[in-house]
């Protein structure tokens, strides 16, 4: 099986003739963290791209320059025809990249801003759909040899660094977007760069921090910042990680093999602070009723619907949304 590589170096307008893309040429591909390593010529037919091809799942990639936001182009490519189900795009900047609650996400070039067209079926239809994805890119990061978990709902965390190693830090997160039919998941994760804590929202639970491997502090950033089709590299290994992943969860009929407990189940083993005491800023509860907008309690899991469960004073409870982090001595109400 080959992937299609797609390098969009005339750029890329959306049906209103908005510039999304800007020009990208192969003189410019070469010299970012998306060089691809493998050469890209104008394809048999008239189309708006260079292509080449390379082993791994048969789906397309496509590399853009300076874009609006790597969601935007995804919902373009998949308005024009050409984003199948696991096709991917992968952009150098952003210049309205779009974060938690829609907040104006800063991207400068080096880290990944992706977006990947998901099956609009099983709990990709469901409201566990944003666990089910950050615990499969989760499982494509460890077995890269990043050590990385899933905070609920859509964080991915690491944790340790040389002046507090048992610390967290968040280096990407997940935002998805349905229109048409269409589910489109925008993914970032940090690389050569981190926002300071003064860009993140009020309530933030963690600052943000480079993805690192093991054995590698924080501080030690230029392993990425100038590493050759770094950003490329790791987003078609993740592609592939869960194109296949979730493809061997398939039967031949097209089916779910295992009554959808292959995501619970990932997200389960990923999860960071289970059996551990945690607090909830803004706490939705899943009941719809009323409650502190802080809620204190010892972290138990998921729901089947993804629903977080939390042990309080009150018995078990149920939330659909809000600020998760560990709790700390000072933290507490009480």
């Amino acid at each position: 099986m080959y992937s299609i590589i797609r390098l969009l170096h005339q750029g890329w307008k959306d049906s209103a003739g908005r510039e999304i893309a800007a020009p990208f040429s192969s003189a410019l591909l070469a010299e970012s963290p998306l060089a691809p390593g493998v050469p890209l010529g104008p394809p048999s037919g008239e189309v708006p791209w260079l292509e080449g091809s390379a082993a791994g799942a048969p789906v397309p990639l496509y590399l853009a320059g300076a874009s609006t936001s790597s969601l935007d182009l995804a919902h373009a490519l998949t308005a024009f025809g050409e984003f199948p189900e696991w096709g991917s795009v992968v952009a150098h900047t952003q210049s309205s990249g779009r974060g938690q609650l829609r907040r104006h996400w800063i991207s400068p070039p080096g880290n990944l801003y992706a977006a990947l067209r998901l099956p609009l079926q099983g709990v990709f239809a469901s409201g566990a759909a944003s666990l089910a994805v950050g615990a499969l890119l989760a499982e494509g990061l460890n077995a890269a040899g990043y050590p990385v978990f899933l905070k609920w709902p859509n964080d991915l965390l690491q944790r340790g660094s040389a002046e507090a190693p048992h610390a967290w830090r968040k280096i990407g997160g997940i935002l998805l977007e349905e229109r048409d039919g269409t589910l489109i998941a925008g993914i970032g994760i940090n690389l050569a760069s981190a926002p300071c804590s003064s860009l993140l929202r009020e309530e933030h639970a963690f600052p943000a921090g480079p993805l690192c491997p093991p054995l590698l502090l924080p501080s030690a950033q230029h392993h990425v910042e100038q590493g050759f089709g770094q950003v490329f590299t790791l987003w078609r290994s993740l592609v592939e990680h869960i194109f296949f992943c979730y493809t061997q969860k398939i039967s031949s009929a097209g089916m779910i093999s295992d009554g959808e407990d292959w995501w619970f189940n990932m997200v389960s083993a990923c999860l960071a602070f289970r059996r551990q005491p945690v607090r909830l800023v803004n706490a939705q509860p899943a009941s719809g009723e009323k409650c502190p907008e802080l809620v204190e309690g010892i972290m138990e899991g998921i729901d089947g619907d993804g629903a977080l469960c939390l042990a309080t004073e009150r018995g078990r409870e149920k939330f659909i949304g809000g600020s998760l982090a560990p709790m700390r001595k000072a933290d507490s109400k009480r």
